[in-house]
């Protein structure tokens, strides 16, 4: 049996004791060996509410209880993270909004930018609502408006339903191609914060929801969706997401274990620098693909390159044992996909300019072309005029 206690921090995370005694190994596999201690617990005391362990002046025995995870459903504490300078502005729109309204500020994630608002917003409410109960006893989320009670259930349903009415009023100005592939995708939404309780793949299922834009806003421009550009392009989305989703579940690792929740983080365990190195080599190689098959120019193919290189150095020095390192890690994220934009943008604009010249040249050689058959006819008439005047 897998036996939980707090004890002091180790590179920012809640170290583990175990118990000799009926120890699941599979359990105790997913970490790394060297990251924790395993070790007797010793006349245990008041587990639920302080989870401290004293130990007696005499060399104590084994615990006659042994504590069950259910037992110690209570926050960890983990690493503070002190949050890039590129988030003062947010922080600064939340603290300055009327103290009414910034619950629901927080309850859209617009303290921390990254993504769209309004339907980003509204799958983090409904995670938030689905989570209520869980965010209570992770360190990391406790101050949540709903936890604190800030916010109640109807109160963030209601502000649900004007964040839906919102988008469906974006959605309702595109075609009807992209209108039910728009209106598809909120199942999604509302399944994915239940999958981290069934599956340890919530992550893919958060990619899946999360990249359905690169599906979408083809369609809106160009009434249907091409799959051989727009499904390479949701591929290398979902393993992006894959990739910094599980880098930042890696902070809630502990607790997530303690509560019984599932992630990419706990699948992987050790192995985590191994399987995000394939996701980003395919999200890599995905992208590659979409460029070939649009035509895209060398300052996208630039902008991979750059890409590549940082998910590598994000990969290599990531410490999945510290939660602050972790937290960096992903939000460096924001990088990659202004990198990304910028290529695309940079890209079309090299592509229009040499489809313009291509054009330009083309008419050229249409416009010189009848003065050469002009002339070509002008001297064709003038000997014929001239050998009937001869003769």
């Amino acid at each position: 049996m897998l036996v939980i206690k707090r004890s002091q921090q180790f590179s920012g995370l809640t170290r583990l004791l175990r118990s000799s005694i009926n120890s699941s190994q599979k359990q105790w596999k997913l970490y790394p060996n060297d990251s924790w201690i395993c070790a007797r617990l010793y006349n245990c005391s008041d587990v639920n509410r302080k989870l401290q362990c004293k130990k007696q002046n005499k060399q104590p025995g084994p615990a006659k209880s042994v504590f069950t995870v259910k037992n110690l459903l209570v926050p960890t504490t983990i690493g503070k993270v002190e949050y890039r300078k590129y988030l003062s502005i947010a922080a600064t729109i939340v603290n300055k909004s009327p103290k009414k309204v910034q619950p629901y500020i927080k309850l859209m994630r617009i303290d921390k930018p990254i993504g769209a608002f309004v339907m980003r917003g509204a799958g983090c409410t409904i995670n938030d609502m689905w989570d209520k109960d869980i965010d209570g006893k992770v360190a990391r989320t406790k101050d949540r408006p709903l936890v604190t009670g800030q916010v109640s259930q109807f109160q963030a349903l209601v502000f649900l339903g004007s964040q839906l009415t919102v988008g469906l009023l974006v959605l309702l100005q595109l075609n009807w191609y992209s209108i039910i592939l728009g209106a598809s995708s909120l199942g999604l939404v509302i399944i994915y914060p239940l999958m981290k309780r069934v599956t340890y793949w919530p992550q893919f299922i958060l990619g899946m929801t999360f990249n359905w834009g690169a599906l979408l806003g083809w369609s809106a421009v160009h009434g249907t969706c091409n799959w051989s550009v727009c499904l390479p392009l949701y591929v290398a989305g979902i393993c992006w997401t894959i990739l910094y989703d599980t880098i930042y579940a890696h902070q809630d690792k502990v607790d997530d274990l303690l509560l019984g929740i599932k992630s990419t983080a706990l699948k992987f365990g050790d192995k985590t620098k191994l399987y995000l190195s394939g996701f980003g080599a395919t999200m890599i190689s995905s992208l590659v693909g979409v460029g070939l098959a649009v035509e895209q120019t060398w300052p996208y193919y630039g902008a991979v390159g750059i890409v590549a290189s940082h998910l590598a150095n994000q990969i290599y020095t990531l410490n999945v044992d510290n939660p602050t390192d972790c937290a960096n890690k992903f939000i460096s994220n924001h990088k990659v996909g202004m990198i990304l934009f910028a290529g695309i943008v940079l890209g079309n604009l090299a592509k229009n300019s040499l489809e313009k010249d291509e054009k330009d040249e083309g008419n050229q050689l249409v416009k010189h072309k009848p003065k050469r058959n002009v002339s070509i006819l002008a001297e064709t008439n003038r000997s014929q005029i001239s050998s009937f005047s001869s003769s």
